[in-house]
């Protein structure tokens, strides 16, 4: 056969290295933009794409992102959580599973001034919350862990050529942080095991923060319980996607004055991301049937619709929604490559 257009021009080797190196820079790029926004969750949320550099929101902001939030619309936005917290669990998911899309120039001018405010934007957030929810307390422990471990990782040299980490450097009390890392974890720790009513978005949303809980390395952070902690909450998570029962009754939904949050009162059944979750914990007779009720959710352009929930008026908004597409491909490639890792450990061991 004749060679690959491809291959006349640039083999698939250097496709690939090109492309990875391409990844590590979005990567890097896409964490700057939420250290620089998400630490102060009243900013517009735009990814940006121009010329001019990463703004930083205190000293130099984006003469673009100035120009959006002057014609912004106003948009009603969760406020049950603390969204800053997001932030911090991405940047140290990715320091801990691809370092290379955080280097020390990363650390050093984007992540460290922002070391501070982001203790500080949990804390105020912490003072003011007079009935958390259960999702935010969650959010709240895990946001002050990955701080914790940020801050105990190397961020380069002083003059002198010693190296120094991130407490030392933002001047943080590394105490300080773990006493209010273990005053959530203390909530989350109470938390109720047992679900007596039916399943909803609210407890979807819950369950897929709590399974992330077990990959971020919590061990590494000094104190007694907090990996096993996270460890039994996940292993709760999946029982309980695993036990939830197909929705046969209608539930109208809180009265207005009862409920905190405004949501869909639609089965669980309709929200694509509750199937992503029972793809994720399935075992391997069941994985093909959650993958079909998965892909009952794909559109023409190979996106995932978000819900197919008529009742919501915003459906038709959210058909690229990117979030479903991203958290279902994420999943399909951690199944991927823990089934090649299974089949490394089985020839291995059968050799």
């Amino acid at each position: 056969m004749e060679p690959d257009l491809f291959e006349r021009h640039k083999s698939l080797i250097d496709i690939r290295a090109s492309y990875l190196s391409w990844l590590l820079k979005s990567i890097t790029s896409i964490l700057t933009w939420l250290i620089n926004t998400d630490m102060k969750p009243r900013r517009l949320l735009l990814a940006l794409r121009s010329d001019e550099p990463s703004p930083d929101m205190e000293t130099q902001p984006s003469e673009r992102l100035r120009r959006c939030e002057q014609n912004q619309v106003r948009m009603h936005t969760d406020q049950s959580y603390n969204q800053a917290c997001y932030a911090t669990l991405a940047v140290w998911y990715v320091m801990k599973h691809c370092p290379e899309a955080t280097p020390e120039s990363f650390k050093t001018s984007v992540l460290l001034p922002k070391l501070t405010r982001a203790y500080e934007a949990v804390q105020k957030r912490a003072s003011r919350d007079k009935e958390p929810t259960p999702k935010n307390d969650v959010l709240q422990w895990l946001h002050m862990s990955c701080l914790f471990l940020i801050c105990n990782e190397q961020f380069g040299t002083d003059a002198s050529g010693k190296s120094s980490d991130g407490f030392s450097l933002s001047q943080l009390d590394r105490q300080e942080i773990i006493r209010t890392q273990q005053k959530f974890e203390k909530y989350v720790s109470r938390l109720k095991t047992a679900q007596v009513e039916s399943y909803s978005i609210e407890h979807e949303e819950l369950d897929r923060v709590l399974l992330i809980g077990e990959e971020l390395g919590l061990d590494a952070i000094p104190t007694a319980y907090t990996a096993s902690l996270a460890s039994s909450r996940a292993m709760q998570s999946r029982q309980r996607i695993l036990q939830r029962p197909r929705t046969t009754r209608f539930n109208p939904g809180p009265k207005t004055w009862k409920g905190a949050r405004v949501t869909s009162n639609g089965p669980w059944e309709l929200l694509c991301t509750n199937h992503q979750g029972y793809l994720r914990v399935a075992d391997d007779v069941n994985i093909k049937a959650a993958r079909d009720r998965l892909f009952e959710f794909l559109m023409s352009d190979y996106s995932f619709m978000t819900s197919w929930d008529r009742a919501d008026g915003n459906m038709v908004g959210k058909w690229w929604d990117v979030e479903p597409v991203s958290v279902i491909c994420a999943t399909l490639i951690d199944l991927k490559l823990e089934s090649e890792q299974g089949s490394l450990m089985i020839k291995k061991y059968s050799c």
